[in-house]
């Protein structure tokens, strides 16, 4: 019988032939190219738009900004004024920024005037520095208040601002009252001595006369 032959292994994997279709890798190679200029196209028009609405955002949040005398009515009817704008879309942002910009300018703007209204008030009737106090403060807290709830941020940094100012106008008042007091003592003081020596050199000239 004859023997069988037996394959003996070299322990080395089969390698298969690997076939490369060209024209398939450049098709999927051009598609590629294909969908990142789209994603390019796509990204510049975007970012037009958002630029667009940037800009219209910002015309229309500085034109629809509560005006002065908005602001003041609230103020004297101690309400709040409803700010343009939001958080949704670029051209809601855009216009409540624009807004809160123009619309804190004009507080400060309005709360100064009054602010130095009540100072003059005060030089004329020489009022107490505790009371000029609670007149400016009333100002500050007051003007403040009409934006507390749409626009807390800025109602925060408006009060922190005038205060400072506010303080300001507060002291120089103190001052002045505190000076124009020791002028005052002094003039009494100083015509006090004069009547005093006028009535001992008059005394003085009696008795030398007698």
């Amino acid at each position: 019988m004859a023997e069988r032959l037996r394959y003996k292994s070299q322990g080395q994997p089969l390698r298969l032939p690997q076939l490369q279709f060209a024209g398939a890798a450049a098709d999927a190679q051009g598609k590629q190219q294909v969908a990142n200029s789209l994603g390019q196209m796509s990204s510049f028009f975007l970012q037009q738009t958002n630029i667009q609405a940037q800009a219209e955002g910002e015309t229309y949040g500085a034109m629809s900004a509560p005006t002065a005398q908005q602001l003041k009515t609230a103020y004297d009817n101690e309400t709040e004024v409803d700010m343009p704008g939001g958080d949704a879309t670029v051209f809601d942002r855009a216009a409540k920024v624009a807004a809160l910009n123009a619309t804190s300018d004009q507080l400060q703007v309005l709360a100064r005037k009054q602010i130095t209204e009540i100072v003059l008030a005060a030089y004329k009737s020489q009022s107490s520095p505790g009371q000029l106090a609670e007149d400016i403060d009333a100002v500050v807290v007051g003007y403040a208040g009409t934006l507390r709830t749409d626009a807390p941020g800025l109602a925060q940094s408006f009060q922190a601002k005038m205060s400072l100012y506010a303080n300001s106008q507060y002291e120089s008042y103190s001052r002045s009252l505190l000076t124009g007091t020791t002028t005052a003592a002094l003039e009494a003081l100083t015509k006090g001595r004069l009547l005093r020596l006028g009535q001992v050199s008059k005394s003085m000239y009696g008795a030398w006369r007698d």
